[in-house]
């Protein structure tokens, strides 16, 4: 039996959000959401927690809405890049103990490059 090819997802600047009112009452009700690229680019360095991306494949569902940005992941993510920017690096596995962030940290690292590059095709 032949798959289906994948349904291609958004990008994470245009990912669709849940609203807060269907949090709570358990309905499928979804807002789209772009977010202003002045008050992404702030939000960068800013803000303590971003909106968890939903067009985004795990492993296991996130079930919070945003997630905390640790201070050690914007050092991580110029990190991740110096090393894909190399011609050698054909690929970066982040590696760790079970639960210390590694999903969040690509949460994070995904939705910033979709927004440094816009360009850029992702693939997952």
């Amino acid at each position: 039996m032949a798959k289906s090819p994948p349904k291609k997802q958004p990008r994470l600047d245009e990912a669709t959000l849940t609203t807060p009112a269907s949090v709570g009452s358990g309905a499928s009700q979804t807002q789209s959401v772009r977010v202003d690229e002045i008050e992404q680019k702030a939000a960068w360095s800013d803000s303590p927690t971003l909106p968890f991306p939903t067009g985004l494949p795990m492993e296991h569902e996130y079930l919070g809405q945003d997630f905390y940005v640790r201070s050690c992941y914007s050092k991580y993510y110029k990190y991740v890049m110096r090393w894909l920017d190399r011609p050698s690096t054909a690929v970066v596995t982040v590696t760790g103990t079970p639960g210390i962030g590694k999903s969040i940290f690509c949460a994070y690292f995904l939705q910033r490059f979709s927004f440094e590059d816009k360009e850029a095709t992702i693939i997952t």
